[in-house]
């Protein structure tokens, strides 16, 4: 037996106040459109190259096949690749003062190659695309444009970086979305914003010939980490921008669905970001310091090889889940593998990019980057309270070396390698629904985003939720297309901070005849609410939802105090997939209502199952015992909630 957790209040650490409210008027300074300081004259991106790297999948999908002198290869791993030139008779014009860069201020770039896209609507010719910037977006956006003006493309959610040793600058692995004009060669005007793919950009710069040194500060020679006194991160979702449809069998009822995910470190600690297999660099480059490894500058050496302040080479962890609500139920649609984090562009700060998100600083992924499986690796392999992945005898490690087994030559964020595992089919390790648990007209949709961070101050600060409206367009596209817009169209509006559960019922507001507590401390974070509802002929339904957070133990059942006579039929279980063989099963003997959880059917984090019956009782908040796994013999820790236990003093609150 475990006694009862201690609800944990945290509290932000001493001078969280003063780092924020400076780290802010820099980032409105920074962002304030048009406004350029004296010494911040324009520079100039001009001429280079456009790497295309088209999605195979998605491409045939949406019914659309690449031609032309331009034709891309494939590249064995899904993609279709194409390095075409940019002319120099034009240039995009960006603010890089202090040796970074801030943000696009004008102008455009002339695309000199590219494919023939053709679809049921037409054919499409990308040869001779303009690049401009694209207003209106938290993101530094462009939309690529036909000679006659209309939108072809729109690139999101791209890694900007400027290498001032170089004079180079670099928007690394950009969204490719379907604008107007494609998503008429597509079928129709619904297939505006499918996902195609990712596009690259490497660009020469001519420096203003007025200009201040270089003064890029990396937030990484001397950071602030979460281990130093009065230090801690903080980081909070802000925003869910885009959410697609990127894997699809018609055949199977099957969809895989990934989202974009935009945050910030409100807290006054650096927090490292590192890739998979990083070790220290010996000569300050990012490259291949040795069989299986990959060194990069920003991982400071802790004196033993490893990297600071942990003495582990990781980033933040990213997960996604779908849900649908539904006459009180909700329901877990489907759960992604984790994302592993590996770069931060450290955006609205003074810090440049890298593999340190510097307080303040915000960072952001598009779809394509989180639907990569070379970043995305089972939830089994993670310590989730801790935030702690172990590379020995991970998927990357069959060898158990505690080295990466297959490499990539090339690409970004490594120079030289990229950590590579070859996944089973376009579902593996994505988030995958099928077709008709989305199609209940009656029904609430959501998707919510979260990262495990270690040492993180606010852990329900880092989860934010989409309210979707899932939509399937057969017309479109090969086989038809699954649409999914924020529910009233303009997703800023309709983002929220914290679990979906709180959808359900909010933790901190429960309404009358709900209750939700919470279970926290050094092994996580786990809730359970509850909502009663009077049915006709004095009788009541009870509804339960537990959901583990990061808890590092598996919930394997819960016991329900049960008043004589109370009369219970009506049960039902839900975890939101189709095995039966994992629902727990349900006993009702003398004193309560049990579920237990069969072998395989053990709630893990990141997890929400619901359950429920009716009775002839009245409730009152009880002590609910939940089961959990302790290893040979289960444990219990007790959270309050509903229970048909009639009142005997009238205050709902006593012990059976």
């Amino acid at each position: 037996m475990i006694s009862p957790p201690n609800i944990r209040l945290q509290t932000r650490p001493a001078g969280f106040a003063t780092t924020l409210i400076v780290s802010t008027a820099l980032s409105l300074l920074l962002m304030l459109p048009g406004q350029v300081r004296a010494e911040e004259a324009l520079w100039s991106a001009v001429g280079g190259e456009v790497n295309w790297l088209l999605d195979e999948r998605a491409l045939q999908n949406l019914g659309l096949k690449a031609e032309g002198g331009d034709l891309p290869q494939a590249d064995g791993r899904g993609r279709l690749k194409l390095e075409t030139p940019i002319s120099r008779t034009a240039s995009l014009e960006f603010d890089g003062t202090l040796g970074r860069f801030n943000r696009l201020q004008g102008g455009s770039l002339l695309l000199a190659g590219g494919p023939v896209i053709a679809g049921a609507g037409g054919r499409i010719d990308l040869q001779n695309l303009r690049l401009t910037p694209l207003a209106g977006t938290r993101d530094t956006a462009l939309a690529a444009r036909l000679p006659d003006g209309e939108v072809a493309l729109t690139l999101r959610y791209g890694h900007f970086e400027y290498l001032p040793a170089a004079s180079r600058l670099n928007a690394h692995i950009m969204d490719a979305f379907a604008g107007s004009a494609l998503a008429v060669a597509i079928g129709g005007v619904e297939a505006e914003g499918q996902y195609l793919g990712q596009v690259s950009l490497s660009l020469e710069v001519i420096a203003p010939q007025q200009t201040t040194a270089a003064k890029q500060t990396a937030c990484g020679a001397s950071p602030n980490w979460p281990t130093l006194p009065g230090f801690a991160p903080n980081l909070e979702m802000q925003a869910i921008d885009q959410i697609v449809e990127t894997a699809t069998s018609r055949a199977g009822g099957r969809v895989a669905i990934t989202p974009s995910a935009f945050f910030r470190n409100i807290g006054n600690a650096d927090i490292p970001w590192y890739s998979m297999f990083t070790v220290p660099s010996s000569d300050g480059q990012i490259g291949n310091e040795g069989p299986d490894q990959n060194d990069d500058p920003d991982c400071l050496d802790n004196g033993i090889g490893q990297c600071q302040p942990y003495g582990v080479d990781q980033g933040g962890l990213l997960v996604w889940s779908v849900y649908r609500l539904r006459n009180g139920l909700l329901e877990q649609l489907g759960r992604s593998a984790v994302k592993h984090a590996w770069n931060s562009i450290n955006g609205s700060c003074s810090c440049s990019g890298g593999r340190i998100v510097g307080a303040g600083c915000t960072d952001l992924y598009g779809v394509g980057n989180n639907s990569d499986r070379d970043v995305l690796g089972p939830r089994s392999e993670i310590t989730p309270a801790q935030a702690l992945w172990e590379k020995v005898d991970s998927i990357w490690d069959g060898d158990g070396d505690g080295r990466c087994d297959t490499l990539n030559p090339g690409g970004f964020p490594h120079d030289a390698s990229w950590c590579r595992n070859t996944p089973t089919d376009e579902f593996d390790r994505r988030l995958v629904v099928f077709d008709t648990d989305l199609q209940d007209s009656q029904a609430r949709y959501f998707l919510e985003a979260w990262y495990l961070v270690r040492d993180d101050a606010d852990v329900f600060d880092s989860m934010g939720f989409q309210e979707i409206s899932p939509e399937f367009v057969p017309n479109l596209g090969a086989n038809g297309v699954w649409r999914f817009p924020c529910s009233n169209g303009n997703c800023s509006q309709t983002f929220a901070g914290g679990p979906v559960l709180n959808r359900f019922v909010d933790h901190g507001a429960p309404s009358a005849g709900q209750t939700s507590d919470e279970g926290a401390g050094p092994e996580g974070h786990y809730r359970l609410a509850s909502e009663v509802t009077p049915l006709p002929g004095g009788r009541f339904r009870y509804r339960y939802t537990l959901m583990s957070f990061d808890y590092n133990r598996d919930f394997l059942g819960v016991s329900i105090p049960l008043a004589a006579g109370a009369g219970v039929d009506a049960t039902y279980f839900s975890d939101g997939d189709r095995d039966p063989a994992n629902d727990w099963q349900m006993t009702i003997d003398g004193n309560s209502v049990d579920f237990l959880a069969p072998v395989n059917g053990n709630v893990r984090w990141g997890s929400l199952v619901s359950f429920g019956f009716d009775a002839a009782s009245p409730s009152s908040e009880q002590p609910i015992n939940l089961s959990i796994d302790l290893g040979p013999i289960p444990g219990t820790t007790t959270l309050r909630a509903a229970a048909p236990v009639e009142r005997l003093f009238g205050d709902g609150f006593e012990t059976p």
